[in-house]
Formats: structure tokens, sequence, C-alpha cells
């Protein structure tokens, strides 16, 4: 085997029939929902996405991938290819920025910001709370020194506020501050007219990003849609993807390398409690047992949703904990009902944007429908709490399980869980973050079983069996509880 970096892509000469085979598979995955197409069923297509072209030459086959395939071809053929980038120059420059900072990075912090400032492509692994928007922060400032222009996407509004306040916390000076330009909610001007702009993926593909360097993407792994693919055919001379869940599915995984390069971890989830970085944890399965039929899926959630016995329960439940909680849901029409039989009150888009009457009742509410300016005033007194109060913030699965900074957040209640890793792992994030009020966190997923010996599984209960796979995988302590209900 021959490999070599031609015009951004990767090729590879094989001669052997037998790796050319392995060369393909490993290359290559399942599309998503290949069983149902049509050409798949006629026999027309084996179902894969191959992530690879081929052509043949004189005694074998040529194979071009993308540059960001380096560190799996690496991988398969066993041969290193120069380094990136000078080291040093990374090297350098956060020697210089340090002293600058607030406080001193921790060491995989300055780890991380080394290995991925020394890389044009890398797909950088840390665990939710290690502190990655001090890595962003810390290769925005070394590209802009060299006067690159920079993108950062990051997968929601509320994190393009966040972002800019967390460079700001970090003592940038005024100089590099007025060099950022936010797109995406509030921000609606396209029109780039700054260096570096903080944006939401969704917003930024219908921006002009030509003459951009560098892309830093935030909790890369929620950007596999099309928009993003389209954002990243830009000429970007170095693409960099900060995650602390990398997809375990085949597909997903290569979608993203093929950009951002191969999984490079710097720090877990148990690293970060064993260096006492991270607030230790538990996960309590609460089986709600009810005496119910085996239901078709769609059945099952209807009635997980609209039971009022269940409802009851978790509310009654859920104001016996002490501390500040949150219960993540997955429909808003459930999240509105478990607001309710909180609260006694129905929940109007009136309610909904009030913050002063949420914060009377100690209960909050947040879904894609709440104003952005009453998200933001929810968010920002949740920080100042002392959390020996019993408050409860009521939230959306796909708002509140990635970057919210909460950190007297004691207790997560999983209201109606599935089993995305990364939605899972992303949420449990929200309660490692350190703070005087807690010594452990919890998470309590509640597991709706409707078979009295567990034998016949209903759909809740074969995702928690999903779930629990994901805890041990991480080496959280996990217990049970069961309930009649």
């Amino acid at each position: 085997m021959q490999q070599r970096i031609q015009n951004k892509t990767i090729e590879v000469f094989i001669d052997n029939k037998e790796k050319a085979k392995e060369f393909q598979e490993e290359f290559s995955a399942f599309a998503d929902g290949y069983k149902m197409n049509t050409r798949y069923r006629m026999g027309q297509w084996n179902g894969k996405k191959n992530f690879y072209k081929i052509h043949t030459v004189d005694g074998g086959w040529v194979f071009k991938v993308k540059l960001g395939f380096k560190g799996r071809v690496e991988k398969f053929t066993n041969e290193k290819f120069p380094e990136d980038i000078d080291y040093t120059q990374i090297k350098t420059y956060l020697h210089k920025l340090i002293p600058e900072l607030p406080f001193k990075p921790y060491p995989h912090q300055i780890k991380m910001i080394l290995g991925m400032g020394s890389s044009l492509n890398q797909l950088g692994v840390a665990s939710v709370g290690a502190g990655k928007s001090m890595v962003i922060y810390a290769l925005s400032r070394f590209y802009r020194s060299q006067g690159l222009k920079v993108l950062c996407l990051v997968p929601t509004v509320d994190l393009v506020n966040q972002l800019k306040d967390d460079f700001q916390d970090y003592n940038a000076p005024g100089s590099f501050m007025n060099e950022i330009q936010q797109i995406g909610g509030e921000f609606n001007d396209k029109n780039i007219k700054e260096p570096l702009v903080i944006s939401t993926w969704q917003s930024a593909h219908k921006a002009d990003l030509s003459g951009f360097d560098v892309v830093l993407n935030d909790e890369v792994h929620l950007s596999k849609a099309d928009v993003l693919l389209k954002i990243l055919s830009n000429s970007f001379s170095v693409k960099l993807g900060l995650t602390g869940t990398p997809p375990i599915n085949q597909m997903d995984a290569l979608l993203l390398e093929q950009n951002f390069g191969y999984p490079k971890t710097y720090i877990t989830a148990k690293g970060l409690i064993d260096l006492g970085l991270a607030t230790d944890l538990s996960v309590v399965a609460m089986f709600l047992n009810q005496k119910q039929k085996i239901m078709k899926y769609q059945d099952e959630v209807k009635f997980i949703k609209e039971s009022k016995p269940r409802q009851k329960w978790i509310a009654n439940f859920t104001q016996k904990l002490k501390g500040l909680k949150i219960m993540l849901y997955q429909h808003t029409q459930h999240g509105k009902d478990t607001w309710t039989s909180i609260t006694g009150l129905e929940l109007n888009n009136k309610r909904m944007a009030d913050f002063e009457l949420q914060k009377s009742l100690g209960v909050f509410f947040m879904s894609g429908g709440t104003p952005a300016k009453t998200r933001k005033m929810i968010l920002e007194y949740l920080k100042t709490v002392n959390g020996t109060e019993n408050i409860i913030l009521i939230g959306q699965s796909k708002i509140l399980s990635t970057g919210i900074n909460i950190k007297a957040l004691k207790h997560l209640i999983f209201l109606s869980a599935g089993k995305s890793y990364t939605q899972i792992i992303q949420s449990i994030g929200r309660v490692l973050r350190l703070h005087d009020a807690k010594s452990k966190a919890v998470i309590w997923d509640l597991v709706d079983n409707f078979s009295d010996n567990r034998k016949t599984e209903n759909h809740a209960l074969k995702h928690f069996w999903a779930r629990l796979g994901y805890y041990e995988f991480q080496g959280f302590e996990v217990h049970e509880k069961e309930f009649n209900i």
C-alpha cells in the first residue's frame, strides 16, 4: 500500500484484492432507513453510503477520501503522515496567552489546545464540563493573531450569546471582542462585517463564508444536517470539531470524520470526577409499574404522556426532592402538562413568557416556543441561585441537553427518555458541574414498565436497557427502585 495527500485529498494505492475490500468496508456504512429503500428491496443497492472514490490502475486500485480521514487511513495502513502544523507555533502563543487569563487552564485543556492547534483537521473529544469554551477561546485568539478569519459554530441561539459572554469572562481584550459578530436569533444580519463570527449552523449557511479560513464547530455531534455539509464545503484551511459525545453509529461517525478528522479523546466524565473537577454522580432507575397491555410504539408514547396517575406521581415525587431540579421532556405538550400538574395552572403563551410569574411559583418552563428573552432571563437567574432552593425547571431535551451551565443543578429527571446516546450523555453533563451546594448529583431515570416480570418488554423498558449500557460505559453507579402507580 502507498498513500499521499494531494489537493486536500488522501490517495491510497492498494495492490491486494482482499485489502481493497477491507478498505471499502472501513470507509462505508449503512445509510439510515436503507431497508425501506425501494432500490435496496429490489436488490439494486447494498444499502451503504461510500465515503471514497475508486478507480483502477495497472496492478491495483486507487482510493480517494477526504482529508479528514487522515487518522483512519493511518490506522488502516499503519503508516503516519507528516504533522499538519509546526507544534511550536501554538505552544509559543499559549505561553503568552495564559498570563492574561483569570485562571490557569487545567492540564487537559492545555493538552487539547495544543493538540487541536497543531492540526488542520481534528475531532476533539472532552467530557461535558471539561471547559471546551476555554479551548475555543484560546484557538480563536491564536488564529486571529495570525490574521485568519474564524467561524465558531454552535447548535443553539442561547450558545451564541453564552460563548461571547465566556470570551468576555476570560479577560478578552476589547480589540478582540470588537472583532466578534453574532448571527442567529436576535442577530439576524447575515452580512459578514467582522473577522470572527459566532453563529448557529442553521443561520451560518445563509451567509457568505467564502473568505473564512478556520471553522471551530462546538457540539459537533449534533451537526449532521445537509446545511452543515454546505457550510463545510467552503474552502476552510482548518476544520476543528469539539464534542463530549463522539457518535458510536458508523454512519454518523464517518459523516463527521470526513471533515473534522478521527476522534481524539482528551478527558472523560470519569476522568473529571476522579480529578475532583466534576461532581460525583449516581443514576437511579425508577421503574414505574403499571398493568397495561403491550402497545405499538406511538400508542405507548401517547399513553405515557397522557397518564394522569403518572403525572400525579411524578409531581409529588419531584416536589419532595431538595435542591435545584431539571425535568427533561421530549414533546412540548408533555412538558406543558407536567408544568400544570405541579403548579395547578394552565400554561398558555402569556404565562410561558412571564418570567416573574414562573419565578414566584418556583417552577419554570422552557421550550422552543419560549421567547428568547425569557429563556435568557430564566437561565441567568438559575445561575445565581445558591442550590438549596426547591426550584424546578421543566425543559425540552433538545434545548437543555447542550451547553447550559447551571452549576447548582443537583437533580436531573428524565420524564420520557429515548435511547439517543448523545442526548443522554449530553444531558448528564448538566449535573456534573461543581457547586458548594452539592457533593453528589443524581439522575432520576423514569422507566415505564408494563410487564410483571420484565420478560414481555414494552418499548420504554427496551429503551432503558440501551441507556443502562451508556451509563455503565461511562462508569456511573446505577441503582434501581420500583413503584406501582
